[in-house]
């Protein structure tokens, strides 16, 4: 690398800028930097990178109107032509807004959904719990009735009073 001459190095310095910029890296050699100091040239290059990156990460950042298609658009057909401004298509682009997905729009209610389905199964669990309780609450009750019944009664009593399912 040191074989290089000054328009190599440059044009060697750039490629890694654009590399750099694209994956986000810096480039931290010891002689990249000096030269980046030396080179006017390539000092407004990273200086403007920079400024793109900065730029970019701001824009990221920043929540967006929701006209901002519409603004994007109008200012877009300005700069055409006349003939090009008056079509219908750039009328329909004037006013175009985004449509965001279905599932998009629903999003906000997401969690609301979510508690209701979980207070719906809560319920219906209950309700299953409280059945198969109420169902072994009489079959405990019949039981109970029968040992009492059998414990006062005679065997031919009991099996007249089970057979009419008076318990």
């Amino acid at each position: 690398m040191a074989g290089f001459g000054i328009k190599n190095s440059c044009g060697q310095i750039g490629e890694w800028l654009a590399e750099a910029v694209a994956d986000r890296l810096d480039i931290t050699t010891a002689w990249a930097q000096r030269h980046i100091v030396n080179c006017p040239r390539c000092r407004q290059q990273v200086l403007g990178n920079s400024r793109v990156s900065l730029a970019f990460l701001l824009i990221k950042t920043q929540p967006h109107k929701p006209d901002l298609l519409m603004q994007a658009n109008r200012r877009a057909i300005g700069v055409l032509k006349r003939s090009l401004r008056e079509l219908p298509k750039a009328e329909k682009l004037r006013h175009m807004s985004p449509q965001p997905a279905l599932a998009v729009k629903l999003s906000k209610y997401t969690q609301s959904l979510g508690h209701a389905a979980a207070c719906l199964l809560i319920l219906l669990l209950l309700r299953m719990g409280i059945f198969s309780s109420l169902a072994k609450v009489d079959e405990q009750g019949k039981e109970f009735a029968k040992q009492y019944y059998a414990r006062l009664t005679d065997a031919d009593l009991l099996d007249d009073i089970l057979s009419h399912d008076i318990v």
